[in-house]
């Protein structure tokens, strides 16, 4: 995307009942002026888990909830997006 960017590629295993949460910068940005504190890796990683056993489309609305009522009335500056995944069958050889 940016012509001097560095990747990395990395791996990981799943097993059944897994999930992957990718989100955009915004979501852990998302700034409240009340607290004067982004949401950051933490609060995320805690409403993840809060959530983690609602089916995929709840568990992502709780969580862009949980951003927007820890945010309160201050605004959004840049984009929230999550894409969650669950790992359910394995596939047969």
């Amino acid at each position: 995307m940016f012509e001097k960017a560095e990747y990395e590629d990395s791996s990981a295993s799943f097993t059944r009942g897994d999930r992957y949460l990718v989100y955009t910068d915004g979501i852990i940005e998302a700034y409240s002026e009340e607290v004067e504190e982004q949401f950051g890796e933490k609060r995320l990683h805690d409403s993840f888990k809060k959530h983690i056993e609602r089916p995929l489309d709840q568990m992502i609305r709780s969580i862009i909830n949980d951003v927007k009522k820890f945010m309160g009335k201050s605004k959004f500056y840049d984009d929230l997006a999550i894409v969650a995944v669950e790992y359910r069958y394995r596939i047969k050889s």
